[in-house]
């Protein structure tokens, strides 16, 4: 079958990491005015994570929710854990090496590698001869991202090469994006910026060496002799990386060549660190904006896209970037080092007004799909899609990016389930591993809860399981209106029932309880008060619709029968529930599609194990046949050839037309697979249905398409579900219970194998001493 896309849904949070204002860099600035840009479509979902040179504190505004010391790799962990922990729809990182820590930025793998939700990349430097280092670093980020983001047409080429090898479709070009100004006259700030009279020619960016001022300074004497009104302004504070390690050095050495060459009255320094509103008045007073950048390798420059987005007459040496934005007549290039062909056409742009206004034209027209508002449209495109691509279970990364699981024998720690439960019964919710007591109980888990401790207490002779089973089937009793034979289900903090009758799935679930403890109770006393509750309940289902609802109750009923064998009112309720289920799948199933409806929900497995249960007791061997074929069927749908299971999520579910939601995967579909695989093998006698009971535990513990552990090993609980961005951290009654009932059922079928026909009850070796002492002290708590 093919699986269709699930339609998308709307990104509501995307966190940034990099620099940012008011930490002085391009990058910094880069990452403001995108996270601006988005908040204009998400308001306050888009977050920011800074990057920290580690030398200043910086007050950053409110939308950092988080610093990290580039340095620290225990930062960027930590990082990386709080974004899963908030289920953040998508991550966005601005790479250039120099703002992370650790050799070539090597630090950032620490933080993309834990991230479990979608991770796109900016990169703004892309190199044909990196380092090994280099190399190694970005090369491992582009593998652990779902899309790269370059800003050039010449960058997409470069990673597709041999040096990097990153898949075409992996990588998206996106434009260097620009504030939205008017095309206005160069004269319209000249009061404001003392220009009156002049006219200006702009250099802007942090001053340092290898920006090339050297060459247009010098490039001047020649435009002065021709426009003795030219003032050439240099915007722009001292680099701070600069400033801390050779002070104003470099810029006193510019301040000698304009000296040497009789500029003093053409030169300004404006030496500031500039907000880009004022930066584009700047632009506003300029007539020429002069690029003299010496290094041909430069892929992207902010100070380029900006000129031109504000319609300015650019001049430029040809660096990448700059020969794809200045062609097709957007601006003018000259040679490297050479301040002869600079002057040559800044004076020819000055002569040439009419020339001058086309190429402004020019450039303003072209740069008008690069504002940032739609740059961010462009990036949430890019979200939406790899979102998209997650759920479908078609991303182009292998979704593993953390450490792999260890395979380990099952080991089940009863405490989470125990602290859940108060004196009336188990909590619904929790904040973590916290009870949630806002939420209160329901009938649905406390059904759950009685099964698990009955299991944990046969199993290892648990004296907190046994006594817990008893307020569970006490929570039961008080559920049950004998009235109407219905069950209750939600009930709040003050013990107060929240309606007068629970779902019909919920009924269901407390009878299949019911008939667990009649053949699993420990003493005569709970068997007989679950046997009667299950005598009143158990009729009211014949008149339920829902084949779950029946499934569960028939499961119920196959367990009260294997004690009371002889019931024949149960066996008549069994079979006409059986009649009805085994109906259902005969009036909607076709060969490819061996099911009883045309969408599969959830706790799925338990409508085939019914069956299943039924046609033993019952001798009814189409019953088996049936349940085997559709349990096949939904093994096949949810574990791949390398044994990773992926649930069918209830975000969306599987429908026939194929379209099927990858996310979000809840346990109790894993343990509705363990425990129909389990009496699968016992039934069929074919051992193979006990490996793919194993297969489908593994869910739990990292056999997952995340490969994540949701079992807390400090807890014991189990997170509550695998979403598109990882686990969801709370862990709440309906995981754990998942988790610990399919753990003990497969091993208690694992002893059941091993002993090979030795002493045991229904396949679970006994410690009858402890078992024993368990009774007696089972009024304790």
């Amino acid at each position: 079958m093919a699986f269709k896309q699930p339609a998308s849904h709307p990104i509501q949070t995307v966190s940034l990491l990099g620099s940012y204002v008011p930490r002085q860099c391009g990058i910094a600035t880069f990452t403001k005015d995108l996270r601006d840009a988005l908040a204009g479509h998400i308001g306050d979902g888009s977050r920011v994570i800074a990057m920290d040179d580690g030398h200043e504190k910086y007050a950053y505004p409110n939308e950092v929710q988080y610093q990290i010391n580039q340095q620290r790799v225990g930062d960027y962990v930590v990082a990386a854990e709080m974004l899963n922990e908030q289920q953040i729809d998508a991550v966005v990182i601005q790479h250039e090496y120099g703002i992370f820590g650790g050799r070539d930025g090597s630090h950032v793998l620490n933080f993309a590698r834990r991230l479990r939700m979608p991770l796109i990349a900016t990169l703004h430097t892309v190199l044909t001869e990196p380092s090994p280092t280099q190399r190694s670093t970005l090369k491992e980020l582009t593998r652990l991202c779902d899309r790269v983001v370059v800003m050039s047409q010449r960058a997409q080429d470069i990673l597709e090469s041999p040096v990097w090898g990153v898949p075409r479709e992996k990588v998206a070009y996106i434009p260097h994006g620009i504030p939205n100004v008017p095309f206005v006259d160069p004269h319209y700030y000249s009061d404001e910026f003392n220009t009156v009279g002049r006219r200006v020619l702009l250099t802007f960016g942090l001053l340092g060496p290898g920006k090339g001022i050297e060459t247009a300074l010098r490039a001047m004497p020649a435009v002065v002799a021709k426009h003795p009104d030219v003032l050439y302004i240099i915007l722009g504070a001292t680099h701070p990386h600069v400033l801390r390690n050779e002070g104003n050095k470099y810029r006193e050495s510019l301040e000698k060549l304009i000296a040497e060459l009789g500029l003093q009255n053409h030169v300004r320094f404006d030496n500031k660190y500039v907000s880009t509103p004022d930066l584009m008045k700047y632009l506003g007073v300029t007539d020429v904006y002069v690029i003299p950048y010496p290094n041909p390798a430069q892929i992207t420059s902010g100070t380029l896209a900006y000129a031109v987005g504000a319609g300015k007459a650019v001049v430029s040496t040809p660096f990448w970037h700059a020969e794809e934005l200045l062609a097709d007549g957007r601006g003018l290039l000259f040679p490297f080092n050479d301040s002869d062909a600079l002057s040559k056409q800044i004076n020819d742009l000055l002569d040439k007004p009419s020339e001058r206004h086309a190429i402004r034209r020019n450039a303003y027209d072209y740069a008008r799909p690069m504002v940032w508002q739609d740059v961010a449209s462009q990036y949430l495109d890019i979200v939406k899609d790899a979102v998209a691509q997650r759920r479908n279970g078609q991303s182009h990364i292998a979704l593993t990016r953390g450490d792999q699981p260890e395979t380990t024998s099952i080991k089940v720690d009863f405490s989470h389930v125990a602290r859940m439960s108060d004196d009336c019964g188990m909590f619904q919710h929790a904040i973590h591993a916290t009870p949630d007591r806002r939420h209160g109980y329901c009938t649905d888990d406390n059904a759950r809860a009685l099964i698990a401790a009955l299991l944990q207490a046969h199993r290892s002779g648990d004296a907190t399981a046994l006594a817990l089973s008893d307020r569970y089937v006490s929570f039961l009793h008080y559920a049950l209106n004998e009235g109407t034979g219905r069950f209750r289900n939600f009930m709040n903090y003050s013990r107060e029932w929240l309606e007068s009758e629970g779902s019909e799935d919920s009924h269901g679930r407390a009878v299949w309880a019911l008939g667990f403890a009649v053949r699993h109770a420990l003493t005569g006393t709970t068997r007989a008060l679950a046997a009667r509750l299950l005598r009143i309940a158990a009729p009211t289902t014949m008149h339920f619709t829902s084949p779950r609802a029946w499934a569960f109750t028939m499961i119920g009923l196959c367990h009260h029968l294997n004690h009371y064998a002889g019931d024949t009112t149960a066996t008549r309720q069994l079979n006409e529930l059986a009649d009805r289920l085994i109906g259902q799948f005969n009036k909607c199933q076709a060969a490819d599609w061996p099911w009883l409806e045309d969408v599969v929900t959830y706790d799925n497995a338990k409508l085939p194990h019914a069956l299943l249960l039924a046609g033993e007791q019952l001798e009814r061997p189409e019953l088996v046949e049936q349940a085997l074929t559709s349990l096949r069927w939904l093994l096949k749908l949810q574990v791949d050839d390398q044994g990773c299971v992926s649930l069918i999520g209830n975000d969306g579910w599987l429908h026939r037309d194929g379209r099927r939601a990858r996310f979000d995967q809840q346990p109790v579909e894993a343990m509705a697979l363990v425990e129909a695989c389990v009496d699968a093998a016992r039934i069929s006698g074919d051992s193979a249905w006990l490996d793919s009971a194993r297969g489908c535990l593994s869910w739990f513990t990292g056999s997952n398409e995340l490969g994540v552990n949701l079992i807390d090993p400090d807890t014991g609980g189990c997170c509550d579900g695998l979403h598109m961005a990882g686990m969801n951290f709370n862990q709440g009654a309906e995981s754990t219970l998942a988790w610990v009932i399919g753990a003990l059922v497969l091993a208690k079928a694992t002893d059941e194998a091993a002993a090979s026909g030795e002493s045991r009850m229904d396949g679970v070796g006994l410690d009858r001493d402890a078992i024993a002492a368990a009774v007696a002290v089972r009024g304790l708590l």
